[in-house]
């Protein structure tokens, strides 16, 4: 491990690490230490394929969660 001083003259000063990976807790491969998506995710499949939360339950959770995205631009 190196370790850089403090010091906004030091390139590597501010130096972020991303690690990719999956990060939604509810995905089969969910990695902890993931910092950035990777878009690796897997999950198990949706027996209530209308509740977005998957708590098992279609209810006013889900349609605000879908109201929230609504005519969103998806570029």
């Amino acid at each position: 491990i190196v370790v850089f001083p403090n010091d906004p003259s030091n390139p590597y000063w501010g130096a972020s690490c991303e690690v990719p990976g999956c990060v939604y807790p509810e995905a089969l491969n969910y990695n902890e230490a993931a910092t950035k998506d990777d878009f690796s995710c897997y999950f198990t499949e949706n027996p209530c394929p209308s509740g977005l939360n998957f708590d098992g339950i279609t209810g006013t959770q889900d349609l605000l969660m879908f109201l929230v995205e609504f005519g969103l631009s998806c570029n």
